[in-house]
């Protein structure tokens, strides 16, 4: 099989791959500053796209997979938060409330160059938050480059959380249902 490399340093990303490869090169590719789209999905879809073609660019003979995740509460997208007061504002309107996640993959595959891309989606229902628990994980910055300001396999975060719904791997950032359908398919192609 082709080498395979991870167009990102997500630590959570790379902890989900993991899961499924036990192999693979991580890299940081440049990611666009607009996400085009009017919805979730198509935000996603392109900034996963995006970051693909990137790193086939640089990797043309090697399996690329990148990822976006955009997080929603309220009808209000919740990207990564920019600052501490960013973080806070996202973790007040989670606080009781359901936090919906898509999870946008593409794939490049070296032997037909072309990128595919789906959507994934789940959700989590949050008890309310108190104040002293938002001052101290906001301290912690555990918030930082996180969708959402927040890591559902990480404490605290992971006891805020009352119900979850839909495909769980794409609120934490990479599902690898479909993924290693798609990994297996293009070692068939290879062969």
């Amino acid at each position: 099989m082709a080498p395979i490399v991870l167009a990102s340093r997500s630590d959570r990303r790379k902890k989900a791959l993991r899961k499924i490869i036990s192999k693979f090169r991580m890299i940081t590719v440049p990611e666009p500053r607009v996400a085009r789209g009017k919805t979730i999905r198509q935000k996603t879809q392109y900034l996963a796209f995006s970051k693909a073609a990137a790193g086939a660019r640089r990797f043309p003979r090697s399996i690329i997979i990148a990822a976006d995740t955009l997080a929603e509460c309220g009808k209000k997208i919740l990207g990564k938060p920019r600052n501490r007061t960013d973080a806070a504002r996202m973790l007040v309107r989670m606080s009781g409330h359901r936090m919906n996640a898509t999870t946008s993959i593409a794939v490049h595959s070296p032997k037909t160059k072309k990128i595919i891309v789906w959507s994934e989606n789940g959700w989590v229902r949050f008890r309310h938050i108190n104040k002293d628990e938002m001052k101290k994980y906001l301290s912690s910055r555990m918030w930082m480059g996180k969708a959402g300001a927040v890591n559902i396999e990480e404490k605290p975060v992971k006891d805020w959380i009352v119900k979850t719904g839909g495909e769980r791997d794409a609120v934490i950032g990479l599902p690898l249902k479909r993924l290693r359908r798609e990994l297996g398919e293009n070692k068939k192609r290879r062969e």
